[in-house]
């Protein structure tokens, strides 16, 4: 069967792959973690030079990208998923600078990403049960318990001080951003929930209301919803932005 016919592949491609390997060749990383700059060329990974997706091309050396190419029967090539692991894994390094020989910058920016992977890590160690009960519980029509609420107490009580803080500064601006809404629902609990009367330590949003006074009871369950919402989607967006970034 014919080979499609090459394509020249777009110019903002190129660049996008060349920022990513900084010239380095997956492969020489993968087989020796050799991160110095290399001659070489864009490879098309499925063998179609038509086929000019990101996903498609990898930064090879010349001797590397010669042997990738070659089809013989004497040994076993390497096969499309390995490279793409091995790209994947040069991407990192590249990301964490430590293509940058003899230079701090790969060592701090390494020890950022640690020093943050932690402060996520133990973020969701504290918050995951409680915000697991915040996001099913709802609070209209049930009981709850400020024990069921002491995550807010263990983390975001204590989170001004600098070893709950993220240094990358999109991190701690959403941390920041969960800790507002973690108060601001706590203080929507206090102003609009009384505790269950001959059940000591449970709080609800008093059902006589919706009998006695129908308005203030439904400006309590709007306000405590609304900040229920607003809760989760900032730990959600936390969460999710800090593993996309800390965990790639």
């Amino acid at each position: 069967m014919a080979r499609a016919a090459r394509k020249p592949i777009p110019d903002v491609t190129v660049l996008s792959v060349l920022d990513l390997s900084r010239r380095r060749c997956a492969l020489c990383f993968h087989q020796s973690g050799d991160l110095t700059e290399k001659l070489g060329q864009l490879a098309h990974l499925d063998n179609n030079p038509a086929n000019s997706a990101d996903d498609n091309l990898a930064f090879l050396c010349l001797d590397h990208h010669s042997l990738y190419d070659s089809r013989t029967s004497q040994h076993k090539n390497y096969t499309v998923a390995e490279v793409k692991a091995a790209r994947a894994k040069l991407y990192e390094a590249i990301q964490d600078n430590r293509h940058i020989t003899g230079s701090v910058a790969g060592s701090a920016s390494l020890t950022r990403r640690e020093t943050d992977r932690k402060a996520l890590d133990e973020l969701i160690k504290i918050m995951a049960p409680t915000m697991s009960f915040v996001r099913n519980m709802g609070f209209v029509g049930t009981s709850f318990t400020w024990l069921q609420l002491d995550g807010f107490d263990r983390y975001v009580r204590a989170a001004d001080g600098a070893e709950h803080e993220f240094i990358d500064p999109d991190l701690e601006a959403l941390r920041k951003a969960f800790v507002k809404a973690s108060d601001a629902l706590c203080s929507a609990l206090r102003s609009n929930t009384r505790q269950v009367p001959y059940n000591e330590g449970y709080h609800a949003i008093p059902p006589k209301w919706e009998d006695n006074e129908p308005e203030r009871h439904a400006r309590a369950v709007t306000k405590v919803q609304a900040a229920t919402r607003r809760v989760c989607t900032a730990y959600d967006k936390l969460v999710r932005l800090g593993r996309a970034r800390l965990y790639p």
